[in-house]
């Protein structure tokens, strides 16, 4: 778990690694027109930068993979899937309790027109 969340940080960093190469070299090329695209320099650093890029995209891995939610261990014990989890939930039971009372009260005000 904790190599998979070094693994996540390194390939974010090159990523933006990456992509400050890359635009750099677009800037320099394109917008301020100091060097032509063909030069030696720019072209390694072009190539430096997408190889970072590559490489950081592989390494880089969505959070649910190393991290755990309560609700995904309560999905693996009872072997439900999805779901509204109370655990994550900001409001306490009293607030439940009282928007439970006003959509039954709001569903009883529909029926009754």
């Amino acid at each position: 778990m904790a190599s998979q969340r070094v693994a996540a940080f390194i390939g974010s960093g090159l990523l933006i690694v990456g992509a400050v190469l890359v635009g750099e070299v677009l800037h320099v090329t394109v917008v301020r027109g100091e060097t032509p695209i063909t030069d030696l320099s720019v072209l390694l650093r072009a190539a430096l930068g997408l190889g970072l890029v590559l490489v950081g995209a592989r390494l880089d891995a969505h959070p649910r993979e190393y991290l755990s939610v309560p609700s995904d261990r309560a999905g693996e014990e009872s072997g439900e899937e999805g779901g509204f989890d109370g655990e994550l939930s900001p409001l306490d039971d009293d607030a439940f309790d009282s928007i439970e009372a006003r959509e039954h009260g709001a569903k009883g005000e529909r029926d009754r027109r």
